[in-house]
């Protein structure tokens, strides 16, 4: 046995050892003492009413300006941080554009015989993230 897995043992003997002597130390019947009369080992759970289960689901965040445009007369009209929150929206779209064309291109250029060596270099990464990345699945 290697020394590693020798002190991997020992650490495993060491953690039961110590976890047994909690159990021992503490007992079910001390913990159950010192709780109110009739709470039991396993409360039973709170059955909520169906419209307070539904109200405390946490909604989607809708985009930033589908909430603009519902926006009542009701607070400050942040039109600035609107307007960069549309902005940004484009922003991601046009970048996932970017990524499918990339993706389509890496396509072409394996089928005209590029390796992933080439391709990696190309996108600035290492020929294995290049595979990982847009190899097979």
């Amino acid at each position: 046995m290697g020394k590693g897995r020798r002190l991997r043992t020992e650490r495993v003997v060491e953690r039961s050892v110590a976890a047994r002597r909690v159990a021992e130390s503490v007992a079910w019947s001390d913990i159950e003492a010192a709780l109110p009369p009739g709470s039991g080992p396993f409360p039973a759970p709170r059955a909520l009413p169906r419209a307070e289960a539904l109200a405390r689901r946490t909604p989607r965040a809708p985009s930033a300006t589908a909430v603009s445009a519902r926006r009542g007369s009701r607070g400050r009209d942040c039109a600035e941080l609107t307007r960069l929150a549309g902005e940004r929206d484009e922003l991601r779209g046009r970048l996932a554009e970017a990524e499918a064309a990339i993706v389509d291109q890496v396509r072409r250029e394996r089928r005209a015989g590029a390796s992933w060596g080439d391709v990696g270099r190309a996108l600035g990464m290492t020929r294995q993230g290049a595979r990982q990345r847009f190899g097979p699945e």
